[in-house]
């Protein structure tokens, strides 16, 4: 006899009402991140994870499940992007899995709303490549992870929502203020006349303003006050930055959003931590990639090449430190290292760009010093906006800018940028090297410097990672001779 295992899905969750009990164990894997031994579900709010599962009910309160004896449930609730998951649990284990359908409720989907109708795209908007495949894929399933190149045009997709989906309601969101205004800006270039927005920054937000808004672009903090207004019957919501979403505050926020597709959008590559896991289960399976190998070849974002320099030292100045401070005295304040970042940043003209992205603050003036032309910009900098408008223009050339510059700002002209951050992060790495691919006139290639540390077996293999990264990406890696750098600090 057959097993069967009954499920059915009710907006973004999945409900998982009858299957083999003697295979609960193996069931419960599809929906727990293992890390070090620690049996993680993807609620973060469970308490007891042998007996309750993450979901939240339609009013967005937690939902459990029914359990039997020994701890093993009758029925699971959980998110709608782990049926992937269940169902390949059901093909190894020989369970036929039975789809069930509901009466229409107030939670399902409107199927015209996912209609697409390219007639409320601007006539003049000349889709990039894959662009109208990617509004098509979100027209054609429930939710999806979508990853392109930095600088490929996705803000221009999300900005276009609105326009090929025009019944839908739709929230955007993203992490940073500067993302959001600037998909907000988007918003205003390409909506239909007469439809009704709200964008966070741009008016007081109020329970009546969210309400009326067909479409609401916020920061993810936001969220809960969205949908404390009452703003909880959205068709669509699209995350940009989406590897950013799965931070234990915003994943408990978009885990009660249980009726829009949901949609994430990503110039980072996959986590390998719980992270992702959690991501899966918001948003499911990627949908579309438009990797930098693809875009450049395309013609939608310039090529890359990465400039080597080792730092020979004869001594490893992390040797007798403590943990907490190797940074410190491998990196921030590493007097060759230093120099060769200075003596690259000093090797170009003053009409040529320069970024320098560092970690901290401490870092930033450590450089300063050496380069006493450039300013430091943080999260602190007064007149942020006003600063980095100046430098998306080409009025200020000369830059040492902290994290708060190494993703979600576009600055087109900008052709050299200096990675002296030490880090292993492929995700800050990749949003690092997408400050210089955007095209701009004139530009033929993005130029990246980075530096290997190969006086330290910690460092020297968050060196080879950044290294296999950029392989991955397929930029053109070379080697300068450290010579070549430090002739230009006496100029």
């Amino acid at each position: 006899m057959t097993m069967k295992l009954n499920y059915e899905i009710r907006g973004n969750i999945l409900y998982i009402s009858d299957y083999p009990l003697n295979l609960f164990f193996e069931l419960k894997k599809c929906f727990t991140f293992d890390r070090l031994g620690f049996d993680r579900l993807t609620n973060e709010r469970t308490k007891t994870p042998e007996t309750v599962a993450s979901g939240f009910d339609v009013n967005g309160k937690p939902v459990g499940i029914s359990a039997l004896d020994k701890g093993i449930p009758k029925s699971i609730v959980t998110l709608r992007g782990y049926e992937k998951r269940m169902l390949a649990f059901c093909t190894k284990h020989n369970v036929q899995p039975v789809k069930t359908s509901t009466p229409k409720t107030g939670m399902l989907d409107d199927p015209s709303v996912f209609v697409p109708s390219w007639d409320g795209v601007p006539a003049d908007y000349e889709f990039r490549y894959m662009q109208k495949e990617i509004l098509q894929a979100i027209a054609d399933n429930a939710g999806g992870i979508v990853a392109c190149a930095a600088g490929y045009g996705k803000t221009n997709v999300l900005g276009l929502l609105p326009c090929v989906f025009p019944k839908a309601r739709i929230l955007i969101s993203s992490y940073k203020q500067q993302v959001y205004q600037t998909i907000g800006e988007r918003v205003r270039q390409f909506i239909l006349p007469g439809t009704k927005y709200f964008i966070q920054g741009k008016g007081t937000m109020t329970p009546a303003a969210v309400k009326q808004a067909r479409v609401v672009v916020c920061g993810n903090r936001t969220i809960p006050k969205i949908l404390a207004y009452g703003g909880d019957d959205f068709d669509i919501y699209a995350s940009d930055e989406v590897h950013l979403a799965a931070a234990p505050e915003t994943f408990n926020s978009l885990s009660q959003m249980v009726r829009p597709r949901m949609f994430g959008f990503t110039a980072s590559p996959s986590r390998s931590d719980g992270a992702q896991f959690r991501l899966l289960g918001l948003f499911g399976e990627r949908l579309v990639t438009v990797d930098n190998v693809k875009a450049t070849e395309k013609g939608m974002i310039v090529p890359i090449k990465v400039i080597w320099c080792d730092v020979n030292l004869q001594r490893d100045p992390t040797k007798n430190c403590h943990h907490a401070y190797k940074k410190h005295m491998g990196i921030w304040f590493n007097t060759l290292r230093n120099k060769l970042i200075a003596g690259a940043a000093k090797s170009y003209d003053d009409d040529v760009q320069v970024l320098i992205i560092v970690e901290t603050v401490k870092h930033a003036l450590a450089l300063k010093a050496l380069l006493p032309n450039y300013i430091v910009v943080s999260a602190d900098t007064k007149n942020l906006d006003k600063t980095r408008n100046a430098f998306a223009k080409g009025t200020l050339k000369r830059v040492i800018a902290t994290g708060v510059w190494r993703e979600g700002v576009s600055f087109n002209d900008l052709q050299v940028l200096i990675n002296a951050t030490g880090v292993k992060s492929d995700i800050a790495n990749i949003q690092l090297t997408g400050r210089v691919s955007r095209l701009s006139e004139g530009k033929e290639m993005g130029i990246v410097y980075d530096f290997f540390d190969n006086w330290n077996p910690e460092f020297e293999a968050f060196s080879k990672s950044r290294k296999r990264l950029y392989e991955a990406q397929g930029f053109k890696q070379e080697n300068i001779n450290p010579r070549e750098l430090l002739q230009h600090l006496d100029e």
